[in-house]
Parts: C-alpha cells; sequence; structure tokens
C-alpha cells in the first residue's frame, strides 16, 4: 500500500514532529524531564498538541505497575502507536509497538522485545537521547535478525511511517484490547485527515 499523503503533506507532518522532538530533547537537556516514565507521556503529550486541518497525533502509554493492570508487562511495550490517515478519499490505518529506554538503561529489554514481536513484527525499540531519538527493530534485541538498515533516526523512522513501510495494519486502536487478539503492544495515535 502506498501512502496517500503528498511529499509536502509529509514534510509538514515531519516538521511538526520534529519540532515536538526537539522540546522534548532540551527537557531531557535541561533535566525537567530525565527517566522514561516521565518522558513518554511527555513525548506523548507534546505529539498530542499536533493538530491542524490536515492531522493530530494521540497517543497512550501503557501501565507498568504490578499485578494484571501491568499492560507494559503484558505486551512488552511502553508506546502504542497508531497512525490514522483519511485525506482525498484514501484511508490508512496502521501501528507500532515501541518500548523506550534512555542509553545504558536495557534491562529486561529482550524479554520485552520477545513480547512485543510475538504481537507484531512492527515493534521497536526508542532510545532517548538529548540530542536525537534512534527507533530499532525489536528484533534486533531478540537475536532474530541483525540488519543495521533496522535503525532509524528520528525523522527518517517517522517518514517511514507516513510513506507505509513501517506499521502493522491490524493495529488500528489506541485501546490496548486490540492487542489482545494479536497480543502486546505501546501507544500513540496519529490521525491525519
Amino acid at each position: 500500500m502506498s501512502s496517500p499523503l503528498t511529499h509536502d503533506e509529509i514534510e509538514e507532518i515531519l516538521a511538526h514532529v520534529m519540532h515536538a522532538i526537539r522540546v522534548v530533547m532540551k527537557a531531557i537537556r535541561d533535566g525537567s524531564v530525565s527517566h522514561e516514565d516521565d518522558i513518554n507521556p511527555y513525548l506523548l503529550g507534546k505529539m498530542d498538541a499536533i493538530k491542524s486541518k490536515h492531522f493530530s497525533i494521540n497517543g497512550r502509554v501503557f501501565k507498568h505497575r504490578r499485578g494484571s493492570a501491568n499492560e507494559e508487562g503484558t505486551f512488552g511495550a511502553d508506546i502504542l502507536l497508531v497512525v490514522d490517515v483519511l485525506i482525498r478519499g484514501k484511508q490508512m490505518k496502521k501501528g507500532v509497538l515501541i518500548q523506550a529506554k534512555m542509553p545504558g538503561s536495557f534491562h529486561g529489554l529482550k524479554e520485552q522485545c520477545k513480547k512485543m514481536t510475538s504481537i507484531t513484527k512492527d515493534s521497536f525499540v526508542l532510545i532517548y537521547n538529548d540530542t536525537g531519538f534512534a527507533f530499532q527493530r525489536a528484533s534486533i534485541y531478540t537475536g532474530d535478525a541483525f540488519d543495521l538498515n533496522d535503525t532509524y533516526e528520528d525523522r527518517d523512522f517517522f517518514r517511514h511511517v507516513l510513506l507505509c513501510f513501517i506499521g502493522d495494519h491490524r493495529l488500528d486502536s489506541i485501546n490496548p484490547d486490540i492487542l489482545l487478539p494479536i497480543k502486546p503492544l505501546v501507544a500513540m495515535s496519529f490521525t491525519i485527515r
């Protein structure tokens, strides 16, 4: 499936996304946010603020408490990202699972990645940094595959999502129940209109 978006529309969305990421990177640098538990909702809040006539971004961070309410423990992901494009009569809906980490904080990552990849191959590890974010396919950490082409800088990752190279069409909602028949996930949602 090709993207229903034009080059100019993709560039407009990317400009907004990159502005939100720069705001989060600045907050990491100045210490306003310093742990994934703080950064994830902060990032999603900045993404949620991106709204225009053509698109909006919504998000969900999975709970990670003990017991049956531990969504992160069930799905392996911190965030569920769902892209919903409806433009010129064309629609595209798909999602990505994301486990977010600070550099050097990879404890338990292999098991989290196994849970995510059992749901969808479109699972990623987001590595936060104050100079930029990197997205790596979760399969790199499970030992199932390793390809340097499976690592994306922040802008390239979102470009590939919008161009339709990345994303699972079964993940079409930020409601965590969508993952149960498929398996585990992470939440953040784009709606583009």
